[in-house]
């Protein structure tokens, strides 16, 4: 039972909560608007501590069992096997993993994801005020006068509790938990007086998840027999709180967002919500959403595409476009007919989407490490994230039976909200919503594409543009080859013509699929833009840790292809379901259009 909660609270005194700290001012965590009013924002993770730390008092307390003590001095070992005693003596009926999750140590198979997740709670107020302190020094007596900036009492904050896997006697107990800690106060100064605060409203919201409008298109067009069965989904996807996307590693304490969601991210939300959350098998073994290594290789069942901001594409590493306004141009020199402006490098690049960055503290389940021998851990980290509202284009290929169609769009819908996507899930960050969603046969997509390509083909010319990481694997490396030699960065000639053919390893769109390529008449010659990028893959095998990093083609990357028959038809096909390795999770996405662009 998944479940969604409504949560309102009142400070019943000032209350603060560190942003910044500028000069002798200890900022508190609010925003300005344009309206000249503020957002104060206290982070789900500090109402999630609380909840935790009162839960376990209470759980522990009632059944009359020693705590497991996670915060006090233990290895990240030694856990484990403390939390396996507490369970024993409670019959295996302890809740606190299973609600939070397993505290701070390796993930793994075993690892449980936490099914308590916290959104931010915001409230808007007009004015803020200060409040002078005096830090004293205790040995020297020496003093220090700072202000620290605080949010009126009476304000109201409110904010979203998202339960999975929820059992009933759990509400109570985080509904008294949430009560009791409100008590104890939030944030900072408590024992000055600041932070308390009372739990007004706690109710479950019906109104927070909606189910996306479907449009369901009728085929009309022959069959296609090697694509039967598939369908195209499309639609947008917004954010509904900040959602941040890993770019593989960190930059010291400062962790990057890609500014586009991986389609590898959203495949892993929607596995993820069919097999922990929603135990539904049928669908999870109907679109082979296994991991690679337990399917047949090369069977695939469903494709998600990376959802690129909304209306957006990679352009080519080798177009110009106009400074101002972005209009493609022929050439660096040629001036722009609607601004008049000469013209620069598209460089692949895309509009930038809003961010901004997190800072966060964390709280330590280790503390035999203390700062001395391992300061990383206890410091504080920035994430930057993208911000609520943001739109994306979403796409996805799925072979499906049409009897499932719909439980397909409600559990995609869901997975949105309940599992959440990229990373710091248990942060708040990551709840998507689906709207305008629309179905479409594959075929009814591809004849209406190939006639698109017709038009624009010059003497059977494309311009091929790369617009997700495309990996074509190099067979003749040799068994001891590094991550780079293991992949072949190449849009030559002999490399399109492989890729453009049937191979087991690249392309199998159906279990009864015949030989399929596209016979190409390429010439000898270098491609128009070549860019190399990398990725790493991270295995919950390996405990969620990095198994490897991947070399590819960049997005941007670009050549041009010129078709040895008029078969357009099947041009638009390999369009539509990529080339090379891992189509599966987004990558080896292309898209044609006219040469010259």
């Amino acid at each position: 039972m998944n479940k969604i909660f409504k949560v309102q609270i009142e400070a019943k005194t000032d209350f603060h909560t560190s942003k910044a700290l500028k000069g002798s001012i200890i900022e508190a965590m609010v925003f300005g608007q344009k309206d000249g009013k503020y957002k104060a924002v206290i982070p789900g993770t500090s109402i999630k501590g609380l909840i935790r730390w009162e839960f376990e008092r209470l759980w522990f307390g009632a059944h009359n069992v020693e705590s497991c003590k996670i915060t006090k001095k233990y290895k990240h070992g030694e856990i484990r096997e403390i939390c396996k005693k507490t369970r024993d003596k409670l019959n295996g009926n302890c809740p606190i993993c299973d609600i939070f999750g397993e505290p701070n140590i390796e993930g793994g198979v075993e690892y449980k994801h936490t099914n308590l997740r916290v959104l931010d709670f915001e409230a808007e107020i007009e004015n803020l005020s200060l409040r002078s302190r005096n830090a004293i020094n205790r040995d020297t007596g020496e003093t220090n006068v700072f202000s620290v900036q605080v949010v009126p009492a009476g304000t109201k904050f409110e904010g979203k509790i998202i339960l999975t896997n929820c059992k009933d006697e759990w509400v109570s107990y985080i509904k008294n938990s949430l009560k009791s800690a409100l008590n104890f106060g939030i944030g900072g100064s408590r024992s000055s007086g600041l932070g308390e605060f009372e739990l007004l409203k706690f109710d479950e919201d019906t109104a927070f998840f909606r189910l996306p409008n479907v449009m369901v298109e009728k085929g009309n067009s022959e069959e296609i027999p090697v694509i039967s069965g598939w369908k195209i989904i499309t639609g947008k996807i917004t954010t509904r709180t900040p959602a941040h996307f890993g770019v593989g590693k960190g930059m010291g304490t400062f962790h990057p967002t890609l500014k586009y969601i991986p389609g590898q991210q959203l495949r892993g939300m929607f596995g993820f919500y069919l097999k922990k959350i929603l135990c539904e098998e049928n669908l999870y073994e109907a679109l082979s959403m296994a991991p690679s290594e337990e399917r047949v290789e090369g069977d695939l069942g469903v494709i998600f595409k990376n959802a690129l901001p909304y209306g957006q594409q990679f352009s080519a590493l080798d177009t110009f476009a106009c400074k101002k306004c972005g209009n493609t141009l022929k050439s660096g020199n040629e001036e722009c007919a609607k601004c008049h402006m000469g013209g620069s490098k598209k460089n692949a690049g895309l509009k930038e989407v809003s961010t901004f960055i997190l800072t966060k503290n964390p709280y330590p389940r280790d503390y035999s490490l203390d700062k001395d021998n391992n300061p990383d851990k206890l410091g504080p980290y920035h994430i930057e994230v993208i911000k609520e509202g943001q739109e994306f284009s979403f796409k996805c290929l799925a072979r499906i039976d049409e009897s499932m169609m719909p439980d397909f769009v409600k559990c995609l819908a869901n997975a949105g909200i309940y599992a959440g996507v990229g990373g710091f899930k248990g942060r708040g960050c990551g709840v998507i919503e689906f709207s305008d969603l629309k179905v479409e046969e594959a075929a009814d997509y591809v004849h209406k594409r190939e006639l698109e390509l017709k038009n624009i083909a010059k003497d059977k010319s494309l311009k091929m543009v790369v617009n997700s990481p495309m990996v074509f694997p190099a067979y003749d490396h040799e068994k001891n080859a590094s991550d780079r030699e293991q992949n072949n960065i190449s849009l030559e000639a002999n490399t399109l013509e492989w890729a453009f053919s049937y191979d087991k390893r690249t392309l199998k769109l159906n279990k009864d699929a015949v030989k399929f390529k596209l016979p190409l008449n390429l010439p000898k010659t270098k491609p128009l833009a070549l860019g190399e990028t990398k990725f790493g893959h991270w295995s919950l095998r390996k405990k969620d840790w990095l198994d490897r990093i991947e070399y590819a083609i960049a997005q941007g990357s670009a050549a041009n292809v010129v078709l040895a028959g008029d078969d357009f038809e099947r041009a638009a096909i390999f369009e539509l379901f990529g080339l090379g390795k891992y189509l599966s999770m987004g990558y080896g996405d292309f898209y044609f259009c006219e040469v010259g662009q």
